[in-house]
C-alpha cells in the first residue's frame, strides 16, 4: 500500500511517497502514531479483502522525519496472532495495546 502526502495549501496536492507493505496490500489493519515528536507510526495486521480473507500478523514501523520527504518503513516482529478489524490503543507509558480482531476478516 502506498503512502501519500496530502497538502492543504492553495488547491491542495497529493504527492506519492514510499510503499508501506511490498508483500501484500492489507486493508483494515491497525495504525497508531505513538510518538508524534519523532514521527513514529505503528502499522500491523489487516487482510487482502474486506471479507472471507485470512488476516496477516505482519507489523511495521513507519518513521516520518519531515513533511513531503520519503518516510522509512521498517519490518518489525510479527504479532503473535493475525488480526483483521483489530484495535490499537496508545497507553500512557507509550506502549501499544492491540485488542480484538479476526483471524479471517469478515464484515459485520
Amino acid at each position: 500500500m502506498a503512502i501519500n502526502w496530502i497538502g492543504t495549501s492553495d488547491q491542495g496536492s497529493i504527492q506519492p511517497d514510499v510503499i508501506r507493505n511490498p508483500e501484500a496490500d492489507p486493508m483494515h489493519g491497525i495504525h497508531a502514531m505513538y510518538d508524534a515528536v519523532a514521527g513514529k507510526i505503528f502499522s500491523a495486521g489487516g487482510s487482502q479483502s474486506y471479507t472471507a480473507s485470512p488476516a496477516t500478523s505482519r507489523a511495521r514501523l513507519i518513521s516520518i522525519t519531515k513533511a513531503f520527504t520519503n518516510a522509512t518503513v521498517e519490518r518489525l516482529s510479527d504479532m503473535l496472532d493475525p488480526r483483521g478489524f483489530a484495535n490499537v490503543v496508545v497507553l500512557p507509558n507509550g506502549q501499544l495495546l492491540t485488542t480484538g480482531g479476526q483471524r479471517v476478516s469478515r464484515v459485520f
